[in-house]
């Protein structure tokens, strides 16, 4: 049983219309009411579309022993088969996904089962062998026994997966829908959406939202040969799905994609951990509100779905320096993450911290002296010289204590034997024979090694300190150990300052 599918829908809604960036649009008689689908337990709306496609398989016997399912995907759809898939030995999943869909993704379909992840060329379209489509279906040609699992396809549940979704709206929504926003990839969501609140609500406007260069608003116009590329995955099209019925939708909105990351960063800034298409749908709400509002005669109550989470764009979405130098922040973004970087650093560099002289310790010496002097002076780490004060290292507390409460190492082992190396090759001159009653000792580690200098700007230190703890300070050689920095001391500069320029 898939203990997991009972969690998929109820999703709460949620009126926005007070979020500073959203007052003056309501005007205090429209009603924006975000629709929550980012909490599924996939952090996506396709948790539904997955839930029916197993629902459809247990109940046809499609599905045997052994069958893999292939899936074309932008990844959430593939995240979503992927947590829902109970027997992931016998059905392995096999994801082809474009080259621009986010690494985060990546990581998590790797994480939570896909067996193999194809990158395929962007913007291909799902004739070619390039598409995720023309690879899923070169993979069934080598496993016949597979099944692709294509939302495009209408079918292996597809055909009606948002239907409780539709139901969900009408229920929550007691004063009715006057319109609502959807972005749009494959169309079938907001297909079925369409067809049933327009039973309901019979004058619901509907809107499709599509990153500029996508091909919807411009069904049945030549194609350009110079067709403009988005970044923002999981939204857009290259050519319009069978999926995607076009009489369902009475207006489309292009968003650019500066415009859609710059929004879902407003977003998350008021503590809705939404995706880049969510951004792209406040942003199209926010366009048809400036053209329409003239035209609203009473209160008006407008749904914008919001189909995933933040979770997959950590790399990109949360990415402060990708943001930058990828060209999506706008002026008041880019003013807001420089104004940050020039408010805490201010060409600050290392040398303004004031560290102490490093104590170091040899290599030669032994666990007991270094743990000692770690417990005496309160040292977390202690960078390890040679017998000439040469930087070759450093080694923890905690590491040094693990090791000793493993029984994988004894007081009296040399430091070298034991400490994260800054060479290019394990220390091979220490040799010291274990005794046979212990644990074997891991290899010293080779860790990457960062030139922190005084002269590094604290802006760069801080990148340092996303992915580490502690940083030792060397001349611009790297022979020598001149302090020790950790994520704390740069905070404490910057609480410092803080309260200097307040008086």
């Amino acid at each position: 049983m898939r203990l997991v599918k009972n969690l998929v829908g109820n999703t709460p809604v949620l009126n926005i219309s007070e979020l500073d960036f959203l007052r003056q649009e309501s005007d205090g008689n429209i009603n924006i009411i975000a629709k929550l689908e980012f909490m599924n337990p996939g952090s996506s709306v396709k948790d539904r579309a997955a839930k029916a496609v197993f629902n459809k398989l247990d109940e046809s016997g499609l599905l045997k022993n052994n069958s893999n399912l292939l899936i074309p995907t932008s990844g959430n759809l593939g995240i979503s088969l992927s947590m829902l898939n109970d027997n992931k030995t016998s059905n392995k999943i096999i994801c082809a996904i474009p080259e621009k869909s986010s690494y985060d993704k990546i990581q998590i379909l790797k994480t939570s089962g896909a067996i193999e992840i194809i990158r395929t060329l962007d913007y291909a379209l799902p004739f070619t062998k390039e598409s995720p489509q023309g690879v899923c279906n070169s993979l069934l040609k080598l496993y016949p026994d597979s099944l692709i699992i294509d939302e495009e396809s209408k079918t292996l549940g597809f055909e009606d997966c948002y239907s409780e979704l539709a139901q969900e709206l009408i229920s929550q929504c007691q004063d009715g829908i006057d319109c609502i926003v959807v972005p749009v990839e494959t169309g079938n969501l907001i297909t079925q959406l369409s067809k049933i609140l327009k039973q309901a609500f019979p004058k619901i406007h509907v809107i499709g939202v599509e990153p500029v260069g996508s091909v919807f608003s411009m069904a049945g116009v030549e194609p350009q040969s110079n067709m403009e590329k988005w970044i923002a995955d999981s939204y857009g099209n290259v050519h319009i799905p069978k999926s995607l019925d076009l009489t369902t939708v009475d207006e489309w909105i292009q968003v650019s994609d500066q415009n859609a990351f710059c929004t879902a960063r407003s977003l998350i800034s008021n503590g809705i951990f939404c995706g880049i298409t969510s951004g792209a749908a406040i942003y199209a709400t926010k366009s048809f509100i400036q053209k329409q509002k003239s035209n609203f005669k009473k209160k008006t109550n407008i749904v914008v779905l919001f189909p995933d989470s933040s979770n997959f764009y950590t790399s990109t979405l949360l990415n402060d320096e990708y943001i930058l130098s990828s060209g999506l922040a706008n002026a008041k973004l880019s003013s807001k993450l420089y104004e940050s970087l020039f408010d805490r650093y201010r060409a600050a560099s290392v040398e303004d911290l004031q560290l102490s002289a490093a104590i170091s310790i040899q290599e030669s010496s032994n666990l007991g002296s270094v743990l000692n002097l770690m417990v005496e002076n309160d040292f977390s780490h202690v960078p390890v010289t040679t017998t000439s004060k040469k930087l070759v290292g450093y080694i923890s507390k905690s590491a040094v204590e693990t090791l000793l409460s493993l029984n994988c190492a004894a007081l009296s082992d040399l430091v070298g034997l034991h400490m994260h190396s800054f060479t290019k090759k394990p220390n091979k001159t220490i040799n010291l024979t274990l005794d046979s009653s212990r644990n074997v000792s891991p290899k010293p580690k080779s860790a990457k090694y960062t030139i922190i200098t005084p002269e590094t700007p604290l802006s760069e230190l801080a990148k340092f300190f996303d992915h580490h703890n502690v940083a030792f300070v060397t001349d611009i050689s790297c022979k020598f150990c001149l302090g020790v920095v950790t994520k704390n001391d740069l905070m404490q500069f910057i609480e410092k300052r803080q309260f200097v320029n307040i008086y």
